[in-house]
């Protein structure tokens, strides 16, 4: 499998109310799917962030983790992407 062009990395807790417009809008950028990658870090949630998120199975990878603050998802977890560049969302 070819590694994709670019990985989207955003980063939450406790958004789950804007969870969903962040997603959409990578989503609706004009790129191929297979050229993207989409990173959801929940950095230990207690909203309902991760059910918000369940409509883009398939359409992101979601990784939840508990919380250990905005640079351990940044620089531990942003090692996980594979898209030649990435790109922090937040």
């Amino acid at each position: 499998m070819k590694a994709p062009f670019f990985t989207v990395l955003i980063d939450t807790y406790n958004y789950g109310e804007f969870i969903e417009e962040a997603v959409s809008s990578v989503l609706a950028q004009e790129f191929p799917p297979e050229e993207r990658e989409i990173l959801v870090v929940d950095d230990g949630s207690s909203d309902d962030t991760r059910q918000r998120l369940q409509k883009y199975k398939g359409e992101i990878l979601y990784l939840r983790k508990p919380n250990g603050g905005y640079f351990f998802v940044k620089f531990r977890i942003g090692c996980k992407c594979m898209g030649r560049i990435r790109i922090p969302r937040t």
